[in-house]
């Protein structure tokens, strides 16, 4: 029990050792890529184009209002000018005039569909679903994103994990490299194990430099994530990390139920194909008439003088209209039913999509449960063997020191004890990712976030 305790410590030192107030928390790093990141930039312009497309597709029902104005000069055949040409010399009256005329019109008309043999209400019910999409969409590209953050802070953790437990074991070997060094002065001491931790010494400090340089590759892309300058160093702090596994672990049924349930991805393929069949009966509609209430209103003139220009607003020029008409596609070369055709087949290929997407799910969630399993067994095998690795440490360097060890075993337990301190950091961040990916296959988001619009 006593060393259970100790252990529990000690990976709770190791992860404190990555902890400063102030410091950018894993759901501070979630809530800033969401709000702030180009992925959230892109993804509002996005809602912001589906929004404008739902108004669009509305405005099916609502009436078109146009307004015109037209001024011209031609001439036209026309029969009863041609007969009283042909009858003015025997009336003994003059031949009407063959100049052209002046032509002047302006108004407005409307357009309000009455009866469209469904188009309509399959458009309304089109913007619908497409409003229904476009949360759907949004939803799921947002839990996208908290999944990208969330890879990122880890890596960028890690990163510098590595690099600051690399900094403390070239501490020890550094500490080593004087003692020889004294002891190899004071004449009691052999030349080459000096060399040899020396040697040891300048292949960390490489993979120091390694370590640095990847440390800061991972920090940049994170930053890149958040929309943060690509220089900046906020520490990564780790409070508040374990709220992660709050939410526990579900049985398989109870994940699978749940990620069906809220998976939006699955929600916006639905949805889509929804639309699909929506948009095939519009093609297929365009052959039913439509009926629909029209008026116009305005002034027309016609006259040979055009000074008549100046009269078309008189009240005795007013031209106005008002009645039903019907209309509707008798033929255009199958383009419609081609286009129906079209649909129809895209509908049965997001059907396989569906099912196929269902599968994935199943699997998913099964691995995040396998990852469960194995990151628990990981952590309590990273814990023994830190522990060893520690003890066998303190104990190489007792006997080295009292003159009795051999420098070989120092080097390697010192190299041992590293790898077993950055073993444990892992361990203990896949089981917090275990948890979350969990969380991510059920559709949930990782903190509290604004609802999608």
């Amino acid at each position: 029990m006593r060393r259970t305790v100790n252990m529990l410590a000690l990976v709770t030192g190791l992860l404190a050792s990555g902890t400063f107030a102030g410091g950018l928390t894993l759901a501070q790093a979630i809530s800033e890529g969401v709000g702030q990141g180009p992925e959230a930039q892109v993804l509002k312009n996005s809602v912001d184009s589906a929004n404008e497309k739902v108004r669009a597709v509305k405005s099916v029902a609502y009436p078109h209002l146009n307004g015109y104005v037209n001024a011209g000069l031609g001439q036209s055949p026309n029969a009863s000018a041609a007969l009283m040409k042909a009858l003015a010399p025997m009336l003994g009256m003059p031949a009407p005039s063959e100049d052209p005329y002046y032509s002047y019109s302006l108004g407005v008309q409307v357009t309000q569909p009455i009866y469209t043999f469904g188009k309509v209400t399959t458009a309304l019910h089109m913007a619908s679903t497409q409003e229904k999409l476009t949360v759907s969409q949004t939803s799921a590209s947002r839990l996208g994103i908290q999944s990208q953050v969330v890879e990122a802070w880890f890596n960028a953790y890690l990163a510098h994990a590595r690099l600051d437990l690399l900094a403390k074991s070239i501490d020890r070997q550094s500490e080593t490299v004087k003692n020889l060094q004294r002891t190899f002065e004071m004449g009691s001491g052999l030349k080459a194990q000096l060399l040899m931790a020396r040697s040891k010494l300048i292949a960390s400090r490489q993979d120091l430099i390694s370590a640095r340089s990847m440390a800061i590759v991972t920090r940049k892309a994170l930053n890149r994530l958040l929309a943060r300058p690509s220089e900046d160093t906020t520490v990564l702090d780790t409070a508040g990390i374990v709220a992660f596994e709050a939410a526990g672990v579900p049985d398989r049924e109870s994940l699978l139920r749940t990620a069906y349930q809220g998976r939006q991805d699955l929600q916006s393929m639905t949805q889509a194909r929804s639309l699909m069949e929506d948009y095939a009966y519009i093609n297929k509609a365009a052959y039913y008439p439509t009926i629909a209430m029209q008026g116009k209103f305005g002034f027309t003139t016609a006259s040979q003088n055009a000074s008549a220009a100046k009269n078309t607003l008189d009240w005795e020029n007013r031209d106005w209209l008002i009645g039903i008409g019907m209309q509707w596609n008798i033929f255009d070369g199958w383009d419609n039913a081609g286009q129906a055709g079209q649909t129809r087949a895209a509908v049965r290929t997001m059907d396989v999509r569906l099912s196929d997407m269902k599968r994935n799910i199943e699997i998913s969630g099964e691995n995040a449960l396998s990852e469960k399993i194995v990151a628990d067994s990981g952590l309590a095998s990273a814990l023994e063997g830190v522990a060893a690795a520690r003890e066998a440490f303190d104990l190489y360097q007792k006997n080295f020191n009292g003159g009795s060890g051999q420098l070989t075993d120092i080097l390697s337990a010192e190299e041992a004890l590293r790898g077993a301190e950055l073993g444990v950091l892992s361990a203990r961040l896949a089981r917090v990712k275990s948890h979350i990916q969990i969380s991510l296959v059920q559709g949930k988001d990782l903190i509290p976030l604004v609802e999608a619009p």
